[in-house]
């Protein structure tokens, strides 16, 4: 009877022993389970979500591009354009020129050019091969305001993002007739437009065009050309474009006379929907009139002159503009940095 006791004790230890492994066996491989699922369900939410990565991704990639194909047709909308004041590039910067390169005196400005659809400027020199008479000349001898560039100079020009040149000014005759023509001939060589020729009326007013967007430049010079000549060069113009004029008047070092504000008005009321001045050396004021915006003298962006703070700074006109008309202009101040080169303070 004892022995069966013990006999049925083992049985049931036997039994107990293997439910008790069973059942761990069996929640290991739950847990096995659980773990796999669990991994599956990670690895499922990782492809979710590197496939909506993805989908964002892709979803970026064309918003960009549209944002960017929307910024090129508004930059088409408009074009920008930059006046810049008197340049002079004989005398010290012919000097500086030599030594360094003429790329050296627009270092600070070309970043500010490069902006610009144009960039048009008051060019005080003519251009021929011929040697400076003004090189090393000091008053009074009157060869210290005889002018003449090294063809070389219009490259650095160029370079810098300068793409058209006034020259109806009262240096255009240093040289004289012969001085004019050559000066014509090496700008057009360097693949810079002009305008302002004394001489040939083809090239007396020009319309540039951009993207669609056209104005037109008309000179005036008050020492070779007159007040009539000039309206009868608005009436040319195509009055559905903005005719901005481009002049060289007034009495150096001071401010504005009364007679260039008279004028000034003149061509407004006959057309003229901006007005940028030369000459002066100096910046002199500015006006709006009947909504039209007049810079009296931009002062001087480039020229040996340092006797005064004035003829230090200059200023430069930026217009922007569209197929209906001028949207904007404002004034910049420029400065000279520690090497005399012009700076534009944006």
């Amino acid at each position: 009877m004892t022995h069966n006791k013990f006999l049925i004790i083992a049985i049931l230890v036997f039994i107990t022993a293997s439910g008790l492994s069973f059942f761990f066996q069996t929640n290991s491989y739950f847990k096995k389970d659980n773990l796999f699922v669990e991994k599956s369900i990670k690895n499922s939410d990782n492809e979710v979500a590197v496939s909506n990565n993805l989908i964002e991704q892709t979803k970026r990639f064309f918003i960009d591009k549209k944002e960017t194909a929307t910024s090129k047709d508004l930059s088409l909308n408009e074009i920008k354009v930059l006046f810049v004041g008197d340049i002079m590039m004989d005398r010290y910067i012919r000097k500086q020129g030599e030594r360094f390169g003429y790329d050296f005196h627009f270092a600070c400005a070309a970043p500010t050019f490069k902006k610009y659809d144009f960039v048009v400027a008051n060019f005080e020199s003519t251009v021929t091969n011929y040697p400076s008479v003004s090189f090393d000349k000091t008053l009074p001898n009157y060869n210290n305001f005889k002018f003449t560039v090294d063809p070389v100079a219009l490259v650095a020009l160029k370079n810098a993002g300068i793409n058209v040149v006034g020259v109806d000014n009262n240096h255009i005759y240093d040289h004289g007739k012969e001085g004019v023509d050559l000066t014509r001939q090496n700008i057009l060589a360097r693949g810079l437009n002009y305008f302002g020729d004394p001489i040939d009326s083809n090239y007396y007013n020009l319309r540039l065009e951009k993207n669609g967007i056209a104005f037109n430049l008309v000179s005036y010079n008050e020492f070779f050309g007159s007040v009539d000549k000039t309206l009868k060069n608005i009436e040319k113009a195509n009055s559905n474009e903005p005719i901005i004029i481009f002049s060289h008047w007034g009495d150096e070092y001071v401010p504005t006379p009364d007679r260039v504000k008279n004028w000034a008005h003149v061509f407004i009321d006959n057309g003229a929907d901006l007005i940028i001045g030369m000459h002066p050396h100096v910046v002199q004021e500015t006006e709006t009139y009947q909504n039209k915006f007049i810079a009296y003298s931009l002062g001087n962006f480039l020229f040996d002159q340092y006797f005064s703070p004035e003829v230090q700074k200059g200023g430069v006109v930026e217009m922007i503009l569209n197929k209906d008309g001028i949207i904007s202009t404002r004034f910049l101040n420029v400065s000279l940095d520690i090497e005399r080169r012009p700076c534009i303070q944006e």
